[in-house]
Order: C-alpha cells, then sequence, then structure tokens
C-alpha cells in the first residue's frame, strides 16, 4: 500500500494545529508557509514548491484566499498565489480549502487538478457547531453588561451553530427567541423550548432583546429592524455575509455591532484544525484510499 503524503501550505493556528494532528495520526506531513507561528515541528516545514512537487492530499487555508485575494497567510514571510498553488501541485494530487471561488474552481480543472471545498461539506458544519457556540458565548459574557442567566436573546437562523447555541444559552438561563425563514426549522425550535418569530415579522415586532446573534448569511437587518431594538442591545454577527443593509447605522440607534468570523479558528484552534482534518480524511476513505 502506498502511504499517502500529506502538506499543509498557509492558513492559521487551524492549520498549524492540524499539522500536528496528521502527524499524531502518523502520517507523514510537511508543512510550508507557516514558518512564523511557532507550533509547528521545524523538521516539517518545507518550501512551498517541495510541498507541492510531493504532496498526494494538500491541506489549503480556511478561507482559501485573504482580504487581499491572495492565499491567506498569517504566519508566512512569503504569500504564495492560489493559481500558482494549483498550477504546480503534483498532477493527480487533491487539493481541500475553505471558501473557494468559482473562478478558481475552473482554473483548477483547466489544470486537471481537483480541487474540493470543504465547507460545503455537512459533518464539517456539525463538527463546527460547537466551537462556534462556545466562541459566541465568549464574547457575550465579555459583551452583555448582565448575566446571560435571565437574558432575553434572539437567534436568527436554526442552522447546525445556531442549534448548538441555543441549546447552550437555554442550560444557562437565557429566554431564546429563535427567528428563521423555513417553517420546519421554527417547528423544531418550539419542540426544543424555543420561542420562535418568523424572520419576515422581525421588524412587526418589539422586543426587549439584550442581544441578535446572527448566523444567517443575508442582510436582514436593516432601520426598520433596528428601531424595535433597545438602545445598548448587541447585534453579535456570525455569518459571513453581514446582516446588515448598513453597518454604520446600529451606532444612530445606540446598537452595539460586532461581527465575529471564523469563531473556531479564533475561539479554539485546535479542535477547528482536527475538525479540517477529519473532514479531509473522510473525503478520501469515501474516494477509496485507504488512511
Amino acid at each position: 500500500m502506498v502511504k499517502l503524503k500529506f502538506a499543509v501550505i498557509g492558513g492559521d493556528r487551524r492549520a498549524a494545529y492540524a499539522v500536528g494532528d496528521l502527524a499524531a495520526r502518523k502520517l507523514d506531513v510537511r508543512a510550508a508557509a507557516l514558518e512564523l507561528s511557532g507550533l509547528v515541528d521545524p523538521q516539517r516545514l518545507v518550501t512551498v514548491d517541495r510541498a507541492l512537487a510531493e504532496a498526494d492530499a494538500i491541506l489549503l487555508p480556511v478561507p482559501l484566499l485573504g482580504a487581499d485575494g491572495r492565499l491567506f497567510c498569517e504566519y508566512a514571510c512569503d504569500r504564495p498565489e492560489p493559481r500558482e498553488i494549483v498550477s504546480k501541485s503534483k498532477s493527480g494530487a487533491l487539493l481541500f480549502a475553505g471558501r473557494v471561488p468559482e473562478e478558481l474552481f475552473k482554473y483548477a480543472r483547466l489544470c486537471g487538478r481537483e480541487l474540493i471545498d470543504i465547507f460545503s461539506r455537512e459533518e464539517l458544519k456539525i463538527r463546527n457547531a460547537v466551537p462556534t457556540a462556545e466562541g459566541a458565548l465568549e464574547i457575550l459574557l465579555r459583551r452583555l453588561p448582565g448575566t446571560i442567566a435571565g437574558s432575553e436573546l434572539a437567534v436568527t437562523g436554526y442552522g447546525r451553530s445556531a442549534q448548538a447555541m441555543c441549546t447552550a444559552l437555554q442550560a444557562l438561563g437565557a429566554s431564546v427567541t429563535v427567528c428563521a425563514r423555513d417553517p420546519a426549522a421554527l417547528a423544531l425550535a418550539r419542540t426544543r423550548g424555543c420561542d420562535t418569530l418568523a424572520l419576515s415579522e422581525i421588524s412587526l415586532r418589539k422586543r426587549r432583546f439584550d442581544s441578535v446573534i446572527n448566523t444567517v448569511s443575508a442582510r436582514v437587518i436593516g432601520e426598520s429592524e433596528l428601531k424595535k431594538l433597545p438602545r445598548g442591545c448587541l447585534i453579535l454577527d456570525l455569518a459571513s455575509e453581514s446582516c446588515l443593509e448598513d453597518e454604520r447605522a446600529p451606532a444612530a440607534f445606540g446598537i452595539e455591532y460586532e461581527r465575529a468570523l471564523s469563531l473556531p479558528g479564533k475561539s479554539a484552534p485546535k479542535t477547528a484544525g482536527r475538525i479540517i482534518v477529519e473532514t479531509v480524511l473522510d473525503i478520501l476513505r469515501e474516494g477509496g484510499v485507504a488512511i
């Protein structure tokens, strides 16, 4: 049996911990563009070109790109171009990343490479739910002027992370209202002891929410919704796309706003790194690769 060679290139602390997780599983792994992390065994650090030339499975950043459109690298002296990563990878290698733009998928196909977005995987969403909820709790504990116990909290959306968050908030004694579009999601939330409200009705109801925790990647909060929230309310935005029609608007209504992206990577990078590795290994096993 041929032993698969792994490479982890770029990213943040999640990527650095992923290197250690792969090594702990006795897998052959090298790292590149992580030399400044201080978390990777120096003996596993190689150049990007060498990692690409040797690796059969390449773990790229989550998200793949930084704000400037280049490869997301927090701990690298030099940041490689995403297209170069694809074109220089070994023929037959599988590339894994998160939030991959469509044009890069097209480029990978032109190069005869397979690029897989692990953010589309349901098991990753399920595994990320608890660390996301814990990260949100940490922010609420720090930002709310009172305790979570006894607070009135709204959660928009009822996906995996929102469900984990509602369970944790209820366990701490909060009153939770779920705001969602899907009637089935609202029905499920009610069976779990949450109050519910159709997302389209937020602007029609005045509630004394201490915080609104958004998990919906859509602009669902505008001026009409802000007018109904009490001064001092905290909007905690966890979605990849802002929930606000205008991010400057909350201040005009005395509303606090905090965006908290990639919470598992910030609040629990070791766990998040393991989750990335587990998801990649799931995909490889589905493809018939013995790990």
